[in-house]
């Protein structure tokens, strides 16, 4: 789903800082997240070069409605169970309001 429908960057590693020592080494087997801009005012504001949830699916309806069709396909797929597809499609609302929340987004 994450990566299907995606609201943040993932990165397959993470530097230490704020570790107590080794600050310019990567820790082992822990990812990086980071959200997208929440809207076009944000990603200026913030000089991000990448888009703006806004500019990939205009709102939430349009962002859910891919959720659905991802979740469908990957059940389809043999990637997902189809049993899971509605806690899949879950998640992907709960990220979605995170990111609008913590991300100065104009909301849900």
């Amino acid at each position: 789903m994450e990566l299907r429908v995606p609201v943040a960057t993932y990165a397959p590693w993470n530097l230490r800082v704020g570790y107590p020592a080794a600050q310019n080494e990567l820790v082992d087997f822990m990812g990086t997240w980071i959200p997208l801009p929440a809207d076009e005012t944000q990603r200026a504001r913030t000089g991000d070069p990448r888009p703006s949830l806004a500019a990939l699916y205009g709102g939430k309806t349009d962002f859910m409605a891919r959720a659905r069709q991802a979740a469908a396909d990957l059940a389809a797929e043999g990637f997902l169970l189809p049993d899971d597809e509605a806690l899949a499609v879950s998640r992907a609302a709960a990220m979605w309001n995170w990111v609008q929340e913590h991300a100065g987004g104009p909301g849900r």
